[in-house]
């Protein structure tokens, strides 16, 4: 019977895919736990003069690699050589994605800086599939070093899992093998590969081979198939700028690896292979880094491995990029950026059938060395400012190096911007939005060969590094001086919304440099003594988002905001060391925080088939602490809420604030971003008021104990996340319907900014009412406000709102109910610099609009350019007309109309999320979002600043006890 079975699963290995059994010189077949697997990659060797390789235990945080990326800890392990230096988390320091430690989390030049977020080994796309590891081995011998992770698959308690990490004397880079032993006994199918966390934002993927390089299928976790390649090796890059880093990975012993490509993972490893009990494979590569732009400098390592290990040969391109007078042309991809492939089989440019190679970027010299296989035909494209620009060039590799002709481009545009405070002529820190002329936006449109940037026009700059980048720029101290495409622009600056917003225009001829000078003056907008706060902002530190501290503090300044919290993604933040330098310590406050992201799913709630996730939180304050793990942001993988809670209270203490942030948000990359949507919560039934055995139910669970904290136990929650107005009706008819059910919680709304391009820096904020003075900061102070609702939440308009208490008191919004004096009113006043629109105030009663003011009432400035008009509109009503003298809530809110929105049918039909909206004021519901109005509307000054957003401010609630009996909640 055992025979009989074993040939059935050797028929199936037959037909279905690859079978790999036992290699006979590595650790598979020994039963010593503590074997070491052979050193990887025997066929390449490296040569140099002298050197030495050493493998130890990180002792300081001092020893981390240069780059916010950079996040190994005391405790962790790492290899250096004169040539590498790479880190590895212990297996009791697990990050991101991983089940455990032993995973490459930095790693870069001995001169370099680390870009890298994540390597870690998998066999399939659930957490069960990767490594789980808990041993750790340093070997030490004379010229090489190695370290040695030992464990198992995390769902499968019975394989046998060991990941060598090598580092040669002469190496340039990391020798990596991995042996993975069936111990089961069922027949199983594995993609032993390396997982690459890119985190969406700062690296693009790059794989050599016909339709590839720079094009990826679009990944499908259910239906992998269709989103699988293979190639010779795999590089990628990242677009901060200055310090950019490259990696690179090649299979040793086979031509190819196979997997797939994403903006935020790429997987590359062996075949998919069906692998009998007591079989096991081996998976040996070497993963390569490089400094400068483009990924030219680990590609080049990783062609030469690939020829030397399989036959082949390599030449080198050389060349300069310069203008008609001779003078270099370089130093940025924004300036200059040359992809090399071989023609089409159609047409030569064919992008569908063209073969990329490689990509490189010329020095400040104009110079630039790429390597490509020899004997072929290659074209290289340039490409400026994010597109295409000229004729491609077509060469031939022959012999070791090829020296190719000047590549000759007209000089770069420059466009030099000052900006002034038309009372005090000072320069204003101002951001800078270039909006092209009517009719060219098409052709001024760039990306990063595809990645990132659609909708950028101008394109000045990756859309999620430094300034500038997509068609914005900082103007520290109100100037700034930056290339561009030539063209006809209006040039936008803005600095907060207390201010107004400027505007000039300029033509740029080819080659030449032009000016714009553009005042702006302070309006009354807001309360003296209210501070502005955006709750949920992220930096370079966070995994996906690449903006340096540097412009991520001028943001601060340019948009106005008196207040941030910290809130990197599972890391904590203080930014202190930038604020000193460009002395700004006492013009914001940032207290440090962390949104806690989970990245590995592990509950499997009622009525889902898959595990998830459980949203993301924000919690604050916190203590940066380099010696610590994520620098004082616990782990917080497979917790449910209110387990996080329990432990994040003590760090934050009782006057800390803990926030649910967007938490309907929808599913990203097999990730629930929103925690009520993961629990399934239907918004077009009652929110459950007990654990009832249904998804959203569990909200009500105490997963410590209990006497511990419920999942639902946050203090605050996002009613507005960004600009995305189909996401903000759902937060907002959230919000509403827990107010209704008497589930009480202040309301925040906050940018969730990721660069200067993705969600606008305070936009929307929250104006955090009260009398804080602008020095000696009362960090508890103003949190109990925050928690309290004591605040507005906005992207433009302000609302001063209050009601008379029966003590004779003016009461404004707020989370705790009160009883309102006899005859009581609600007294309203709404603000807004000139450029924000406003064309309705409406109160909202029990989740229902109970008055509206709108056309002639509503005032509105004669020049939305100007500063006069902030007045819009001022008035009473009468308490016991909104409420018919019960108890109730009432919201106030005020900008434009809402526009019409409907949850529209899928292949999966109704899910009760409003999902389109009439985005385009057509009248048909067919639209995700709000489309680019056009200059007469009043919604588009808004939408130049922070693109796609409505202007609109809701107050918090007033929780109204209309008979002093005590606040009861209409339903």
């Amino acid at each position: 019977m055992v025979a009989r079975s074993r040939l059935l699963q050797l028929a199936l290995c037959s037909v279905l895919l690859t079978c790999v059994g036992v290699e006979p010189d590595g650790c598979l077949s020994s039963s010593d736990p503590r074997c070491v697997p052979p050193s990887p990659c025997a066929a390449i060797a490296y040569t140099c003069s002298s050197g030495a390789a050493l493998a130890a235990r990180m002792e300081r945080p001092e020893q981390r690699l240069p780059g916010l990326d950079a996040i190994a800890t005391p405790g962790d392990l790492m290899l250096s050589n004169g040539y590498v230096r790479a880190f590895f988390d212990a297996p009791e320091h697990p990050h991101h994605l991983a089940t455990s430690g032993g995973s490459l989390l930095d790693f870069a030049p001995v001169d370099g800086t680390d870009h890298l977020n994540q390597v870690y080994q998998i066999t399939g796309i659930l957490p069960r599939d990767g490594a789980r590891y808990t041993e750790t081995q340093l070997i030490n011998e004379p010229g090489l070093a190695a370290v040695v992770f030992r464990g198992t698959l995390d769902g499968f308690p019975r394989s046998r899992i060991v990941t060598r990490y090598e580092l040669r004397a002469c190496d340039r880079g990391l020798r990596v093998r991995t042996e993975l032993h069936h111990g089961g006994r069922e027949l199983t199918t594995w993609f032993l590969a390396d997982a690459w966390f890119w985190g969406d934002r700062s690296m693009t993927p790059f794989a050599p081979g016909r339709g590839e390089g720079f094009r990826h299928r679009d990944l499908d976790l259910v239906e992998i198939d269709g989103s699988w390649s293979t190639f010779d090796w795999m590089a990628a890059s990242s677009h901060v700028g200055a310090g950019d880093t490259s990696y690179a990975s090649v299979a040793c012993g086979r031509p190819q690896l196979e997997g797939v490509h994403d903006p935020t993972i790429s997987a590359a490893g062996l075949p998919r292979t069906v692998i009998v009990p007591g079989d096991g494979m081996a998976f040996e590569r070497m993963i390569f880094t490089g400094s400068g732009n483009g990924i030219a400098g680990a590609a080049a390592l990783a062609l030469d491995a690939h020829a030397r290990m399989n036959g082949g040969a390599v030449t080198e391109l050389r060349g300069r990029l310069v203008d008609p007078a001779g003078n270099p042309i370089g130093g940025s991809e924004t300036l200059g950026s040359i992809e090399v492939y071989e023609p089409g089989t159609s047409t030569p440019d064919d992008p569908a059938t063209v073969a990329p190679w490689s990509q490189v970027v010329p020095g400040p010299d104009g110079t630039f060395s790429v390597r490509v296989p020899s004997g072929r035909s290659y074209r290289l494209r340039l490409h400026r400012f994010g597109r295409a620009h000229g004729e491609a060039i077509a060469v031939q590799a022959v012999g070791a190096v090829t020296v190719l002709p000047d590549i000759v481009r007209p000089a770069p545009s420059r466009l030099t911007v000052r900006v002034t405070d038309a009372v005090s002529m000072q320069g204003v820190d101002a951001e800078l939005v270039l909006i092209p002329a009517e009719g060219t936006a098409a052709s001024l449109e760039g990306t990063v060969h595809g990645f990132f940037g659609q909708g950028c026009a101008p394109y000045l700059g990756p859309p999620h590094g430094a300034s500038p980048g997509c068609n914005r720029a900082l103007a520290r101290g109100g100037s700034t001086d930056f290339a561009l495409p030539p063209g006809s622009y209006t040039v936008y600056a803005h600095a907060g919304l207390h201010r107004t917003l400027g505007r000039g225009t300029v033509t740029v001829a080819e080659g030449a440099s032009a000016s714009v000078d553009i005042t702006l003056r302070d309006v009354a907008v807001f309360p003296t003594g209210s501070l502005m706060g955006d709750f949920h902002v992220h930096g370079g530190r966070s995994f996906d988002t690449a903006l340096p501290d540097r412009e991520r503090v001028l943001s601060f300044m340019t948009s106005g905001v008196d207040v941030v919290i910290a809130t990197d993604h599972d890391v904590c933040t203080s930014y202190d060391d930038t604020l000193r330098a460009l002395g700004l310590s006492d013009r914001v406050t940032v207290i440090p925080g962390s949104e806690i992201t989970g990245l590995v799913p592990f509950l499997v709630r009622p009525g889902s088939t898959v595990p998830r996730t459980l949203g993301h939180w924000n919690f604050w304050p916190l203590r940066r602490d380099p010696t610590e793990i994520n620098d004082g942001s616990p782990y917080d993988e497979r917790q449910e809420p209110g387990q996080l809670f329990d432990r994040m209270r003590a760090r934050v203490g009782e006057q800390g604030v803990i926030q649910c942030n967007h938490p309907v948000a929808e599913m990203k990359v097999g990730r629930d971003e929103g925690y009520l949507r993961a629990l399934g919560y239907d918004p077009r039934q009652a929110f459950p008021m007990s654990e009832d055995g249904s998804g959203a139910g569990m909200v009500w669970r105490r997963p410590g104990g209990p006497t511990r904290h419920r999942n639902l136990d946050w203090d605050t929650q996002e009613a507005m996340n960004g600009a995305g107005v189909v996401l903000n009706l759902g937060y907002r008819a959230l919000w509403f319907q827990m107010l209704s059910q008497g589930i009480i919680r202040a309301a925040t709304a906050n940018s969730d900014s990721h660069s200067l391009n993705t969600e606008t820096m305070g936009y929307p904020r929250n104006v955090v009412l009260g009398s804080f003075p602008r020095t000696g900061f009362d960090r508890d102070a103003f949190n109990a406000a925050v928690r309290g609702g004591r605040m507005v939440g906005t992207n433009g308009p302000f609302i001063e709102a209050t009601v008379m208490g029966v003590d004779g008191s003016p009461r404004g919004p707020g989370v705790t109910p009160f009883a309102p004096g006899l005859g009581a009113v609600l007294n309203v006043e709404v603000r807004a610099a000139p450029w924000v629109g406003v064309t309705e105030v409406r109160v909202v009663v029990n989740g229902t609009v109970a008055r509206t003011i709108t056309g002639a009432a509503i005032q509105q400035p004669a020049d939305p350019y100007g500063h006069e008009g902030v007045l819009r509109w001022r008035g009473t009503i009468p308490l016991s007309e909104l409420t018919g003298g019960r108890d109730a809530w009432v919201v106030v809110e005020a900008g434009m109309p809402i526009p019409r929105a409907a949850d529209v049918a899928d292949e999966d039909g109704y899910d009760g999320y409003i999902d389109h909206v009439d985005g385009d004021g057509d009248g048909a519901i067919d639209d995700t979002g709000m489309l680019r109005p056009p200059p007469s509307d009043p919604r588009y000054p808004l939408d130049i600043v922070a693109p796609g957003s409505l202007p609109f401010a809701f107050t918090n609630p007033f929780l109204v006890d209309m008979d002093g009996g005590g606040w009861r909640a209409p339903r």
